[in-house]
């Protein structure tokens, strides 16, 4: 997943605090790709219990991947104003009911 950070910045305009979380969260991000990119390599698993094992490794590398992005989604959002929030929110993708 990949944060649009420059539209981020140029929408929050963050003080030196906020830049900092953003750019936590971009790592964070980046580690969770590689953390599922490790996980979902490919591989000949043929027979019923080698499946099963690869599903339950990239189940767990998934949920490891979501807490990392959690954990710095929240440290970030934490440090917004309510306007910086409300701003964070109309740059996501647009949502229909």
């Amino acid at each position: 997943m990949l944060w649009p950070v420059t539209e981020i910045e140029a929408g929050l305009h963050p003080d030196d605090t906020q830049r900092g979380a953003l750019r936590m969260l971009q790592n964070a991000s980046a580690r969770a790709v590689e953390i599922l990119n490790r996980a979902c390599e490919a591989a000949d698993a043929l027979a019923p219990f080698a499946r099963f094992s690869a599903a339950s490794r990239r189940l767990i590398a998934m949920l490891q991947a979501v807490r990392q992005v959690k954990a710095a989604i929240g440290d970030c959002f934490a440090t917004l104003s309510e306007a910086q929030k409300a701003q964070l929110e109309a740059i996501g993708p647009r949502r229909t009911s």
